[in-house]
């Protein structure tokens, strides 16, 4: 992982997980999830370790899989945590460097299920981790989340849990998060989960846009923005089970040629990657959506 979406010791809030509600949607909880996803990118994990007692959490699993998958990833990431009277299950996305690629090349299929066969496969990888950790025979509420690729992820391990494990999560966040799966999915898991499961969009991030709906991709869930520069706010969270934001073939296409121009000095470059990367990927970036929290 670059430094795009690693963060240094110190810029980890000590008071994210303060004042947390489990049930419903909060706000404060949203705030957690969204730096616990963040969290999910780090290599160390002596690093992984020392945040998480910060926040009154134990590791209950740290998982890093082997991905066969047509994304261009080798490893999905993940945390497993106990604390606060709950279980929190977070998945990191991929490298926006990395998923800016497959973001422009629009490459998508579906498998069986009717989810994206790339995070169906990510999926079953992380899968058998997070179930045996979820065997607590302590009844605390779980709640799972996660960022870009990661939030996909964590909407199908908050579908296994419910359909495998009789577990019903108390609510599924995710930041940045693009489609899952085809229409027939999204309905399913709108009927079971859609109420509980929050969908938080940064500013003009492309990734929540895609797959397109055209190629018969749906969203889940409720979706609540938040404009660049400004902070997420509860009342703009959506009642309906809606399918926003669209698809702009003319901004992916707009990304491909300033991405392929800009994509090397920002790798290259740990300060000032917002003033490189092109708005849509700089939006989507994990530090962007944990700094859009007052």
């Amino acid at each position: 992982m670059s430094v795009l979406v690693r963060l240094p010791r110190s810029d980890y809030r000590g008071d994210a997980f303060e004042n947390v509600i489990t049930s419903g949607f909060d706000l404060g909880m949203a705030r957690a999830m969204a730096w616990l996803s963040q969290l999910a990118y780090e290599d160390d994990e002596r690093k992984i370790l020392s945040v998480g007692r910060d926040w009154g959490l134990e590791p209950i699993a740290i998982f890093k899989p082997l991905v066969k998958s047509v994304l261009p990833i080798a490893r999905t990431r993940g945390l497993v945590m106990c604390g606060h009277g709950a279980r929190f299950v977070t998945f990191c996305g991929t490298d926006p460097l990395v998923f800016a690629d497959w973001i422009t090349d629009l490459d998508f299929a579906l498998n069986e299920q009717g989810v994206h066969r790339g995070f169906g496969s990510a999926h079953a990888a992380a899968w058998p981790t997070v179930s045996k950790a979820l065997e607590d025979p302590q009844a605390t509420p779980v709640l799972f989340g996660g960022h870009s690729l990661g939030g996909a992820l964590a909407v199908l391990a908050a579908w296994a849990a419910g359909e495998e494990l009789g577990l019903a999560p108390s609510a599924t966040y995710t930041f940045g998060m693009p489609r899952v799966g085809a229409a027939q999915f999204a309905r399913k898991f709108n009927q079971a989960q859609g109420r509980r499961t929050y969908r938080l969009v940064y500013g003009a991030d492309i990734v929540p846009t895609v797959p397109p709906p055209g190629l018969a991709f749906r969203h889940i869930g409720r979706m609540l923005p938040c404009r660049r520069g400004e902070h997420f706010h509860p009342e703009q969270l959506s009642d309906d089970l809606n399918d926003a934001p669209a698809f702009c073939e003319e901004a992916a296409a707009d990304l491909r040629l300033s991405f392929s121009e800009n994509a090397e000095l920002a790798s290259d470059r740990a300060a000032g990657f917002s003033l490189v990367l092109p708005g849509p990927i700089s939006d989507h970036l994990p530090r962007s959506y944990c700094g859009a929290f007052s």
